[in-house]
């Protein structure tokens, strides 16, 4: 049988040389499904291989041990989490094990029914844009398969139902908004500031488009420079001065400082090329030794780029039948 392994160690982010698999980063990354409504070209979770759903009792024996190794926020994503059947369930474990929920979403299954239902399990709600022109995120395929939905606008709606739910609830109840944006050569040369000024998110996330080999080899002329990347972020830089947090992901930040889990329950991680190194499933393994598969993360890389923040309190749980 096999041996016990020594716990991973808890505690937050070493300060010292980058790779270590002796900790987890406070945050983990749960993608909870690989099939996705969308078709973004640029997409490095596209999970080929593995168009499946982490199976509820799976998930929630996951997050168990996530919970024990000290992680305090777990941010759940995809493919497009929304169309997990059991997405619920999961956001509800991860509460009563006392972390902080995230979900990444490109909100096109969002009405005002899932926030009555959903938000109260939630302390942020992530939403993708990319663009704040709807023909770019055409070009760029943020948009349903073989639909015709407005994304931008749509992103809009959702963020109203946001602020409008948190209008009726207190400060302590309140769902926090952020914004994904990829930058890619078909929206590098824009400027979504008026826009997500409107949105009125806490947070905007800059994420430079990056290749990860067996994954999204063909979205390389999606790649847009690091010049121009600069210069996108330059352009977002008075959003601070409207209390708008805004946090810059060049390539080569994002390698290996993250901590991502594929939907068959198993660590993978990016290494300096970014390709990709997936482990054997936790359950099967233990959470340490899958994680020392991977290599762990690059703790000063996940410091630099903006990872280590105040996520704030656990959400509550607490219904609320009133309309949004």
């Amino acid at each position: 049988s096999r041996a016990p392994e020594p716990p991973l160690a808890k505690g937050v982010v070493m300060s010292h040389a980058s790779r270590t698999a002796a900790t987890l980063p406070p945050t983990v990354n749960i993608h909870v499904i690989g099939s996705c409504n969308y078709d973004c070209h640029f997409c490095y979770a596209r999970f080929v291989t593995s168009q499946v759903a982490l199976p509820l009792l799976e998930g929630e024996a996951v997050l168990n041990l996530l919970a024990q190794a000290g992680v305090e926020k777990i941010t759940l994503a995809g493919g497009e989490p929304t169309l997990h059947r059991d997405l619920l369930g999961v956001l509800r474990q991860t509460r009563k094990l006392g972390m902080v929920s995230a979900l990444v979403t490109n909100a096109s299954r969002i009405d005002e029914e899932w926030c009555v239902v959903h938000l109260p399990e939630l302390r942020w709600l992530v939403l993708s844009l990319d663009s704040a022109e709807p023909e770019t995120c055409v070009r760029i395929g943020r948009h349903p398969k073989g639909g015709t939905l407005d994304h931008p606008a749509q992103v809009a709606r959702v963020a109203d139902f946001l602020h409008r739910w948190n209008m009726k609830r207190p400060r302590e109840d309140r769902v926090r908004l952020k914004v994904n944006i990829v930058v890619t050569s078909l929206n590098a040369h824009e400027d979504p500031s008026e826009f997500l000024v409107r949105l009125q998110p806490e947070r905007v996330k800059l994420l430079q488009c990056g290749i990860r080999p067996g994954e999204n080899e063909d979205a390389e002329h999606l790649r847009c420079t690091d010049g121009a990347f600069a210069a996108y972020a330059q352009r977002l830089k008075p959003l601070q001065e409207r209390g708008i947090t805004v946090v810059t992901e060049f390539e080569e930040d994002q390698r290996g400082s993250y901590a991502m889990i594929d939907p068959r329950g198993c660590f993978f991680q990016s290494d300096d090329t970014g390709r990709l190194t997936t482990s054997k499933p936790i359950l099967q393994v233990g959470l340490a030794q899958a994680w020392r598969e991977v290599g762990g993360y690059d703790a000063q890389k996940f410091v630099a780029r903006g990872g280590q923040y105040d996520p704030g309190s656990v959400a509550t749980g607490t219904q609320d039948t009133a309309n949004v």
